[in-house]
Formats: C-alpha cells, structure tokens, sequence
C-alpha cells in the first residue's frame, strides 16, 4: 500500500513539473489551460498539425480558453482544383466566392474557428486573443472542398 502511495505521489510530482514550463514553482493560467488542453489529444500546442484541403475543418485537438493568446504558423501548399496547376499557400488569393466559409477573405487562405465561434482569417502567421472557450478548428477559405488536394503545416502556440 505505501509503495502504490508512492508511486502516486511521483505521478503527482511529474504531471505538475510538467504544466510548470517556466519552472516557476506555480502554475498559471496559460500553463493549465496548455496542460488541460493537451490532455488525452493527438495533437498538442506547439506540435506541427496537418491542416487537410479537402475537408471544411481540421480538429487540431487543443482546447483553449477565453482570453488566451493564440499564435498560428502555417506553411505548405494546397491546390484548390483538381484541373488546376495552381497552388496556393495559406496566405490565399485574391478573389471571392460568394458561398465560401468567409466570403470576404482570400480564398484557399488558412482561417481558424474557437468551438461554434465565427471563423477569423489568419493567413501565413497571426496571433489572435480566443473570443470564447473552445477546441481550436482549422480550415481552408473555399466553397467546395471535393477537388482540393495537399495540406498546410501548422504550428500553434497557446499562452
């Protein structure tokens, strides 16, 4: 029975050490909120996430709150078409598409919901303040997604 308390207690000791980043002997907010966000997904804050073209919306798998800082970096190529030697990066092009996930904002370009709130564009590179709790979903800024193909690599940064 001691032996399992101990064990316990080690297991105790480890998970704290680990939301403590800045080993500060305290855990803050963001350090929870990464920690609690992390926990049980395939994808954690600061890991590369595969953000596919053909589908509306990619989980990333992290939770965030409200309030907290959101750093997005994306790199890779997607095609939006398939009869299309066209590729595209995740700042977008020009153009519109009535019908699109945000109409007014480059299409193929890479934007970001938090749970059910209104999708925002981010592009390249942005850092966003989180309007409301939530999972983190990415996507690409299109009407139909059948004939897109590739994928944009994602880093995200949660403070």
């Amino acid at each position: 029975m001691t032996v399992a308390h101990r064990k316990s207690d080690r297991a105790s000791v480890r998970a704290f050490d680990q939301l403590d980043r800045d080993n500060d002997g305290f855990i803050s907010r963001a350090e929870f909120a990464r920690g609690s966000a992390t926990a049980g997904t395939a994808a954690t804050a600061g890991q590369s996430i595969a953000v596919a073209a053909d589908r509306a919306w990619s989980d990333t798998g992290i939770n965030v709150r409200a309030g907290d800082t959101v750093t997005v970096t994306a790199d890779g190529r997607i095609r939006l078409a398939q009869n299309t030697r066209d590729f595209v990066t995740a700042a977008g092009v020009e153009g519109r598409v009535a019908d699109a996930t945000m109409p007014n904002a480059p299409i193929g370009g890479l934007i970001a919901r938090f749970g059910d709130s209104a999708p925002v564009f981010v592009g390249l590179s942005r850092t966003i303040r989180v309007p409301r709790a939530g999972r983190l979903y990415l996507g690409v800024n299109d009407s139909y997604f059948d004939d897109n193909t590739g994928q944009y690599n994602v880093r995200v940064d949660v403070d």
